[in-house]
C-alpha cells in the first residue's frame, strides 16, 4: 500500500502540474472561479486516472476500463463541484480578511486557494481510485 501511495503521488504531481496549469492560465482568461476550477480538474483526473491502472493500482478487469472511468468522473464531478466550492470560499476568505495582513498575496489568493485544497482532493482521489480500480 506504501508503494502505491508513492506510485499515486507522483502521477497525481504531475496530473496536478497539469491540473494548476490549465487553471492558472484559464484564470488569467476567464473570469469564473468555478468554471475554471472544474475544467482544470477534469483535465488532472483524467490524466492521473488513465496512468493509474498502469503504474498503481492491480486492475481487477471485473468491469471495462472505460465503465470504470465513467464511475470515477461521476465521483469527480461530485468532488470538484464541491472543491470547486471550497476554492471560491478559501479564495473569498483570503482576499477579504488576510490580503489586509499579507498584501504579498493580492492577485493571487485564486492560487493560494487552488494549493490550500489541492491536499483534501489527493486524499479522496487516492481511496475512491483504489476502490474503483481494485475492488470494482
Amino acid at each position: 500500500m506504501l508503494e502505491q501511495i508513492y506510485r499515486f503521488l507522483g502521477i497525481s504531481g504531475i496530473g496536478w502540474i497539469l491540473d494548476f496549469t490549465t487553471f492558472t492560465v484559464l484564470g488569467l482568461i476567464i473570469n469564473n472561479l468555478f468554471i475554471v476550477s472544474t475544467v482544470s480538474a477534469l483535465v488532472g483526473a483524467s490524466f492521473v486516472f488513465f496512468l493509474s491502472p498502469k503504474f498503481i493500482f492491480n486492475n481487477k478487469n471485473t468491469l471495462p476500463l472505460r465503465l470504470k472511468y465513467i464511475l470515477y468522473i461521476s465521483y469527480q464531478i461530485i468532488l470538484i463541484l464541491f472543491i470547486s466550492f471550497l476554492i471560491v470560499e478559501v479564495e473569498y476568505f483570503l482576499k477579504n480578511y488576510v490580503v489586509e495582513y499579507l498584501p504579498l498575496i493580492n492577485g493571487f489568493s485564486y492560487i493560494l486557494s487552488k494549493i490550500l485544497i489541492t491536499p483534501i482532493a489527493m486524499t479522496c482521489n487516492f481511496l475512491v481510485m483504489k476502490f474503483i480500480i481494485e475492488k470494482i
